[in-house]
């Protein structure tokens, strides 16, 4: 996903509308990011909440370093072997989890290639020296999508569904949990939009103004009292 003046929580959204629209159901799938500022730790937070498994690679420590900080990723490792350590558990129990690799990316990508890892979805991010890994993984079956396909996708996603992106302010903690209830009330029969209404609180509770993001249609606008 490209880099967007939208917040970390409106990012997110949109990058778990893009999984919505390739994918109805994640779990034990490994979602593949290069470049974890702000889209890819938007992407690592969504694969989690869409149930994936995410790899983020980051030549930069300190990027790694903030990504694990802020709950965007849930283990920091230096090595690729480390890292499929942590996803191979994981991807076969079905269960989401991200984690970073520090690691110069062309290495990370060139090793995770030989090695025969076939993730689900790549997003390469912004780097223009990205041809030859991204070719290898195509030939694999992996869908690679750049920056500018991805936000075609969701933005055709939100088109198609007749979403509003909604942001909703609180005064209080209690008052987002017991409006988080409702939506996923609102959303009990949306498929895979539900998940974003059950997830998102375990990652945005810091959010300051206390806030809500949602994709929502004007039936669900309604119910909800937001029209």
């Amino acid at each position: 996903m490209t880099e967007r003046t939208e917040d970390a929580q409106a990012q997110a959204l949109r990058a778990f509308l893009l999984l919505c629209a390739l994918a109805p159901e994640w779990q034990g799938s490994l979602i593949l990011v290069r470049e974890l500022h702000a889209s890819g730790k938007a992407a690592s937070i969504a694969s989690m909440i869409a149930g994936a498994a995410c790899l983020a690679i980051d030549t930069h420590p300190e990027v790694c370093r903030a990504a694990l900080r802020t709950g965007a990723c849930d283990f920091m490792v230096n090595s690729v072997d480390e890292a499929l350590r942590v996803l191979k558990n994981e991807v076969r129990k079905r269960r989401p989890v991200s984690v970073a690799l520090c690691m110069a990316d062309n290495a990370a990508l060139a090793e995770l290639a030989d090695r025969g890892v076939v993730p689900q979805v790549f997003l390469p991010g912004t780097a223009a020296d990205s041809a030859l890994p991204d070719a290898r993984f195509s030939s694999f079956g992996t869908r690679v999508l750049s920056a500018t396909a991805a936000e075609r996708l969701a933005d055709d996603y939100i088109l198609t569904h007749q979403l509003q992106l909604r942001e909703v302010h609180f005064s209080s903690a209690q008052e987002l949990s017991a409006f988080d209830q409702r939506l996923s009330s609102a959303l009990s029969k949306a498929g895979p939009r539900l998940r974003w209404a059950t997830g998102a609180s375990k990652f945005f509770y810091r959010d300051r103004p206390i806030r809500r993001t949602a994709a929502l249609t004007v039936a669900e606008l309604e119910w909800l009292e937001l029209v």
